[in-house]
């Protein structure tokens, strides 16, 4: 039997949960803080996936250090895509927030990533 870790840290922003109280089944893009041993030691990275639905980021967050979820009706794949090659890493993120489509982590000492 597979055994999950608890859940990861939820990043998701108000204005995406707002999309997904207008239509339950919104599609988004997910992003994973995961490990990145390639790195170096006590490194992570972000993994972005395109075409998920809220509860299936949750799902795949489980065994992440955390993980943001980001409704397609507050920002497209491709633009998150522009955007996070634009410059999200090292802002720094004191009260556990970034702009989208940055995301924060606490484990790498609040900076965005």
């Amino acid at each position: 039997m597979l055994n999950l870790a608890p859940l990861g840290v939820n990043r998701t922003k108000g204005d995406s949960f707002d999309a997904l109280k207008q239509a339950r089944e919104s599609i988004g893009t997910g992003l994973f803080e995961v490990a990145a041993p390639e790195l170096g030691a006590h490194q992570s990275k972000i993994v972005v996936v395109p075409d998920l639905a809220y509860d299936e980021c949750v799902k795949r967050g489980q065994n992440c250090f955390g993980f943001k979820w980001i409704a397609n009706d507050v920002m497209e794949h491709d633009a998150i895509d522009r955007d996070r090659r634009g410059g999200c890493r090292g802002m720094p993120c004191p009260d556990g927030e970034c702009p989208d489509p940055c995301f924060c982590s606490e484990r790498m000492g609040n900076i965005c990533m």
